[in-house]
């Protein structure tokens, strides 16, 4: 099998274990930039969070670790079927477990 992946590589005009060489970007003959590199750096764009935005994140934040705890712990238990495990929650912001 590997002779046949050098063989169809070779047919490509590849070397094996080399990989595919760099694209040069067109109208640069003889430089030695691949395209990869020709790029701008500075894509950052600058966001900013209004306090909808976080409370909707700290909502969704604590619910998603809420509900990872408390399967974390269903699986424990399913583990180890001698071990019990309760899991409240108190309100929007605590709960409260007991293995």
């Amino acid at each position: 099998m590997v002779t046949a992946i050098k063989k169809a590589l070779r047919s490509r005009g590849l070397q094996p274990g080399k990989g595919e060489p760099p694209r040069r970007r067109p109208g640069t003959a003889g430089t030695s930039i691949p395209v990869a590199e020709l790029r701008s750096s500075n894509f950052r764009v600058k966001k900013e969070f209004t306090d909808y935005d976080t409370d909707r994140f700290l909502k969704e934040g604590f619910g998603y670790m809420a509900n990872f705890f408390e399967h974390s712990l269903d699986e424990l238990v399913r583990r180890n079927p001698r071990l019990e495990r309760d899991f409240r929650r108190i309100d929007a912001r605590r709960f409260n477990a007991a293995v």
